[in-house]
């Protein structure tokens, strides 16, 4: 078990003797886990400082040392600046320590993510560099900076939006707050717009200082044009429903900020935005309080603010303290894989595993899904440019599934269950735009969306093409875009079929009926479209089997051309088919209390007249194949890097070790899987062999038990080097989006905890596993995951035999199917 050694103290005196001693101040959270004490993963220690600043992939200046902590909603980067520099006219870094904050709900009227602002700490005597340390408490999310003129420590609070900086050993301190845009409007980058911006607002009340950005209604946002959500709406035919679907709008009006003060400070009358010491010796610690929210005038979400802040300042320091601890104690006791063995490359995939696992935690805690492309963390400089700059990020604000997803397939066997929960949240805020334009389009019920979207669930304006108002008769209706690479594609990278089997697992893991109950309307609304969108699946003839058309595979095999024809398009996609085989089967698992008599005799309905999922002969030998029509040479139109026959496999998990194990109606034979896998050479089970970024293959070798194959793929992945500029271990390449990227690491932990423990898909009833499906034996492991029906497994692999194994509850040993290590 974590044990925590807690010290509480009001004062910082003292703090730089007991950093001299190896702890943490005030917040002193010495970690002894069950594991080996001072694992590696638990902490991240520099003893150089970082030359700043770097250059990122695009040759943009970055901050590259910074070290990251947050509570899932405000996120803060620290680093010290050892040498002052000036990257713009009028905004200087100076030497000391700064904390660039974020919030993931900080968006400006585009939906892009804004950074709030930057707090610097500057000293007497400065920071210097001799006896110089920087070091990251991943246990606490808690950064210590010292050098031998003194320290600075960093937290921000597990529990609430309050931000804390602590320092000792100086004779004074001063603090600094800068925005970091334009003190005038501004443009900054969209991915095929111009949108603009106001400055922040900085302001001084009292002894705090205040800084503030608001969205205004002449912003420019989406199609260049302002008020950005309705322009949106009125490009894809749905401005009609703007008035009843205004509460999706989250953007107008949204203000976001800090504020930030601290006993024995006050705030400098010569120079805006600093607070100086204000008696003898003056201050050693401030508290920043950040807010995003939307409120009918700047007035109100001051008053917010300054509630907030109070009741932070004036909150009892011991209780916060205690609650920060225990909830980071919670995380940490929850799950863990600590992987060993003759490779000393082994160490490091752990590490970077529970660092992936860290950093997915500190950004996931709001409605705002997890941005791929470059986190909370790009940390670009001003100013904003085309290319660079605090706003800018490759492929834009909105949101894509196929690479959002990743993060959160790793939380349910992590026991992250309170962060997977907000991909739920964010899905379940878009039923309401996704079911009126259903019925505006298609004239039938149900809720579908393709990979790229907004934030309130339109596609994405780049994608789109021509004005819904635009199309002809010989258009396309105006509820399909006319990108290639999206447009049909309703069950692969689409998002709600997957993200409902998400949702299956989340329950079949925690047996939590509210939740699955509050989320209910994304799978019943996700199978009724597929139910009536291809022909109503209760009014078929008999005998006659649904057929998927238009449909395309992935982005992959597309169908570029219209009208669709099937001579030139795909039929019956691989991915979506095995999605709704997968989704009705277990939909139909569910307590008789989930889903009307109605709804159920639909789902029963469409599992009837499923076509198989599609297989072909190739070389004499059955494999999955694409689509059912691969054959046919005309409907080929092969244009990005993906796999669709084995999302079979993962995400939908209708092909695996564990179905193979299986008997009656659940068995699967997956020697066709595994020929694409291994031995085809159909440039798209070729595929499967790339490893950056959001590829896959790595979880499709796991779940179909290549211990080998995805062994490598999962050690290659802990060997990349960050991303370009940045030092950060975890702060992955762009690999096809943009750094530091979401998806590379969150494969890699993905497949770990897959080749250790897969779900055996045997029902809801069974909830079993099976422990090694794609083990090594020269990996030595200690592991604690979770496993379906609230259920714990841990244990310990040695030398290539398991030598302890506790499965929690002990009723639950029957569930688990071990294995041989290969």
């Amino acid at each position: 078990k974590l044990q925590f050694l807690y010290l509480i103290g009001r004062s910082t005196r003292g703090f730089m003797d007991s950093m001299r001693r190896g702890v943490t101040a005030t917040l002193l959270l010495c970690c002894c886990t069950r594991l080996e004490a001072g694992a590696a993963w638990e902490t991240v220690d520099w003893d150089t400082p970082t030359p700043e600043p770097g250059k990122n992939a695009n040759g943009a200046p970055v901050i590259s040392g910074g070290m990251p902590i947050g509570n899932g909603d405000t996120t803060a980067t620290v680093f010290p600046v050892t040498k002052a520099f000036t990257p713009t006219p009028g905004f200087v870094l100076a030497e000391g320590v700064h904390i660039w904050l974020n919030m993931a709900t900080a968006m400006a009227s585009d939906t892009a993510l804004m950074p709030l602002g930057l707090v610097s700490i500057t000293t007497d005597p400065p920071l210097g560099t001799d006896a110089f340390s920087q070091r990251l408490f991943v246990t606490n999310a808690t950064v210590v900076v010292r050098t031998a003129a003194g320290g600075v420590l960093v937290w921000v609070d597990a529990e609430s939006n309050r931000v804390v900086a602590e320092s000792d050993g100086f004779r004074s301190v001063n603090v600094t707050v800068q925005s970091l845009r334009p003190a005038q409007p501004y443009a900054y980058y969209g991915r095929c717009s111009k949108p603009t911006s106001q400055p922040d607002v900085l302001t001084s009340s009292g002894a705090a200082v205040t800084l503030s950005h608001r969205n205004a209604d002449e912003d420019i946002a989406f199609l260049n044009k302002p008020a950005g959500f309705n322009a949106t709406l009125e490009q894809q035919g749905m401005g009609a429903h703007a008035a009843e679907l205004q509460r999706m709008d989250k953007w107008r009006h949204r203000q976001f900020g800090f504020t930030v003060s601290g006993a024995g400070f006050a705030v400098d009358s010569a120079r805006a935005g600093v607070l100086i010491p204000s008696g003898e010796g003056g201050g050693s610690a401030v508290t920043i309080t950040t807010l995003a929210a939307q409120t009918p005038s700047s007035e109100e979400w001051n008053a917010q603010l300054e509630a907030l802040h109070k009741k932070h300042v004036d909150g009892d320091d011991a209780t916060v303290r205690a609650a920060h601890a225990n909830y980071w104690t919670a995380f940490w006791n929850s799950s863990h894989v600590a992987v060993s063995g003759a490779d000393a490359t082994l160490e490091n995939l752990t590490v970077r595993y529970a660092l992936t696992r860290y950093v997915q935690a500190i950004q996931a805690g709001t409605w705002v899904p997890l941005k791929f492309n470059g986190e909370l963390f790009t940390q670009q400089l001003p100013p904003d440019a085309a290319a660079s700059g605090p706003s800018f990020r490759n492929w834009g604000s909105c949101s894509w599934w196929q690479n959002t997803r990743l993060p959160y397939w790793t939380m349910h066997a992590a026991g992250d269950f309170a962060q997977q929960r907000t991909v739920f949240d964010f899905y379940l805020g878009l039923v309401p735009f996704w079911a009126a334009r259903t019925q505006a389009a298609f004239n039938h019920t149900g809720l579908y969306a393709t990979e790229t979207k907004t934030l309130f669930g339109a596609y994405d304006p780049c994608d789109y093409g021509t004005p819904a108002a635009s199309r002809t008769a010989a258009s396309e209706n105006f509820g399909y875009q006319q990108s290639r690479y999206l447009k049909f594609d309703f069950g692969g990278d689409a998002g709600l079929p997957e993200l409902c089997v998400m949702l299956l697992d989340h329950y079949e893991y925690t047996l939590d009926d509210a939740v699955l109950e509050k989320y209910l309307p994304l799978l019943t609304g996700t199978l009724d479209f597929f139910a009536r969108h291809y022909g109503d699946v209760q009014q078929l003839p008999a005998g006659e089997r649904l057929k998927i058309f238009p449909t395309q595979a992935l982005e992959t095999y597309q169908c570029p051309t219209w009208p669709a024809t099937p001579e030139n398009c795909p039929t019956n996609d691989h991915p979506t088919l095995a999605g709704l085989h997968v989704l009705t089967e277990r939909a139909l698992d569910l307590p008789a209390k989930f889903g009307t008599a109605a709804e159920r005799a639909q789902w029963a309905a469409l599992a009837a007249v499923l076509p198989p999922v599609p297989m072909m002969m190739e070389n004499g030998v059955q494999v999955v194949s694409p689509y059912e029509t691969f054959e046919t040479a005309s409907t080929q139109h092969n244009d990005n890097i993906e796999t669709p026959e084995l999302y079979s496999t993962h995400p939908y998990r209708y092909f695996t070790v564990g179905r193979s194990l299986q008997t009656g109606e659940r068995k699967r034979d997956i020697a066709p899987s595994l020929y694409c896998l291994d031995n085809s050479t159909r440039v798209t089970c070729r595929n499967a062999d790339n490893n950056l970024g959001w590829t896959q293959g790595l979880l499709n070798a796991a779940l179909l038990g290549r211990a080998d194959k995805a062994a490598a793929m999962t050690l290659q992945r802990a060997q990349t080097a960050p991303s370009a500029g940045f030092r950060f271990p975890v702060f992955a390449p762009a690999e096809y989006d943009y750094g530091p990227s979401a998806d590379h690491y969150a494969n890699m932990n993905a497949a770990l905890q897959l080749m250790l423990l897969a779900p055996a898909d045997d029902g809801l009833a069974a909830g079993g596993v099976v422990l090694f499906p794609a083990w090594p034996c020269a990996w030595d492991v200690d592991f604690k995951l979770r496993a379906p029906r609230q259920t714990t497994v841990s244990g310990k692999l040695v030398a290539g035999k398991l030598v302890d194994l506790v499965v929690e509850p002990a009723g639950r040993r029957g569930a688990v199917t071990v294995l041989p290590c290969q």
